[in-house]
């Protein structure tokens, strides 16, 4: 049973630690990578399952909260303000929405300053039901005791074999040559819709040497997306703009 598995046990017992601290077996240039997608897949599966009818993207589903710049973001380094600790604290105020649990992820421990820790001492040492707190610490930096001594360590083994994006590399090759229509006509009545290859792009992206801009466009794609999801814009109109974010972003890219 991997990691994903046992977690998802732990759920269906309603047996889920309200902090845990992941951190892979070392440090490495995709660790912080491995990590997202680890928390991306995970909650991914555990929606699937209590709330089908759910946003299928983990990442704009009302019970989740991300503190922190995600990789397809633009990287931030400074401190969590007191202003953003307090903001993340009133999110456990308020029951679930859409599902039996409720989570926050926070992308990076090194931005967690004392003041910020000390700020909250009372969230970690008196839970609320239903909610977790993932703490990602990708670099594995020796956290501030008050914070470490709180939280249930999970290991990620970061030995695993890379993901598999064959299927992806196969829909870039065979989209790239298309026109709009064409494009349009094969992928809005296909088996997999446009959440699904926007979950393998991002996927992707995190196995590339992307630099800030990649990220920032990247990051701006899931805005948009979950702005339609959230207008309920035309189907057509979403493969379009995937289609024009592909040829802007991804397909100069590929491997010849």
């Amino acid at each position: 049973m991997n990691l994903i598995q046992r977690l998802l046990k732990l759920a269906q017992q309603k047996k889920l630690a309200h902090f845990y601290i992941l951190e892979p077996t070392q440090s490495s240039p995709n660790a912080q990578a491995e990590c997202e997608t680890f928390c991306h897949d995970f909650l991914k599966s555990y929606f699937s399952e209590v709330s089908p009818n759910g946003p299928s993207t983990p990442w704009g589903h009302p019970d989740v909260q991300v503190l922190g710049n995600r990789i397809d973001q633009e990287e931030v380094t400074t401190n969590f303000t007191v202003e953003e600790a307090l903001n993340f604290m009133r999110y456990f105020e308020f029951a679930p929405i859409n599902a039996p649990h409720k989570f926050a992820i926070i992308t990076q421990a090194s931005r967690i300053s004392t003041v910020v820790a000390n700020k909250w001492l009372k969230l970690l040492e008196e839970p609320n039901r239903d909610t977790t707190i993932i703490l990602i610490n990708a670099q594995r930096i020796k956290l501030l005791e008050t914070i470490q001594s709180r939280g249930i360590l999970l290991r990620l083994n970061n030995f695993s074999e890379a993901p598999d994006l064959s299927e992806f590399l196969d829909f870039l090759n065979e989209s790239k040559d298309l026109t709009l229509g064409q494009f349009l006509e094969k992928n809005q009545k296909g088996q997999k819709d446009l959440n699904y290859w926007t979950d393998q792009l991002i996927i992707w992206e995190s196995q590339m040497p992307s630099g800030a801009n990649e990220k920032r466009e990247l990051g701006q794609w899931l805005i948009q997306l979950r702005e339609m999801d959230t207008f309920h814009q035309p189907s057509a109109t979403k493969w379009a703009l995937f289609f024009q974010y592909l040829k802007s972003n991804v397909f100069h890219r590929l491997i010849h």
